[in-house]
């Protein structure tokens, strides 16, 4: 019998058996994610009792890092055990609610206790909606910190904005650091 080419189900039937034949009940998983990566529903059906999650996502590798989030949004199915998420990503606030909706569900129902995404840019929006629909991001995760989320956005570079922006002078919480 020839062996099956590389893909998508091979790297699938692969990781399956490394998970059913060590007999490890995996608590931490940091994954690059790329175009051809399996499913995320495929990936986390495995690993149910994962607390720690790192994900990195490069721009040029995966067009829509959305179809994760899509996965991670079901609070009670996937990761229920899940408590630290970090997300590495090429830009945030992409004019996009979903993240911000799945951190504020995953805190308020299953126990989700820190967030740190790292990334390369950081950006308003160049339209008034996009820069009212990010500032409207930036107010909610502000909430969520002052409600004990340990939460963190990492951004590459100098951006003064960013700072302005995200930290708290009534709360003394700053939400964003700059990493060089």
């Amino acid at each position: 019998m020839l062996p099956e080419e590389p893909g998508p189900s091979s790297s699938l039937l692969l990781f399956h058996q490394f998970i059913g034949c060590s007999g490890s009940q995996l608590q931490t998983l940091e994954i690059r994610i790329t175009e051809d990566s399996m499913e995320p529903d495929q990936l986390f059906s495995y690993l149910p009792q994962l607390r720690k999650l790192g994900l990195f996502f490069l721009e040029d590798n995966d067009k829509d890092p959305s179809r994760f989030f899509k996965c991670l949004s079901d609070t009670g199915a996937v990761l229920p055990s899940l408590s630290d998420l970090g997300l590495h990503v090429g830009k945030i606030f992409m004019w996009d609610e979903s993240l911000v909706e799945i951190i504020d569900k995953r805190w308020r129902d299953s126990g989700l206790s820190r967030v740190c995404i790292q990334c390369d840019e950081a950006c308003v929006g160049e339209n008034g909606d996009q820069a009212a629909q990010t500032l409207s991001c930036i107010d909610h995760l502000k909430s969520l910190k002052a409600e004990g989320l340990d939460i963190s956005i990492l951004v590459k570079g100098s951006n003064e904005i960013w700072y302005d922006l995200l930290e708290d002078d009534a709360h003394n919480n700053v939400l964003y650091s700059t990493v060089y």
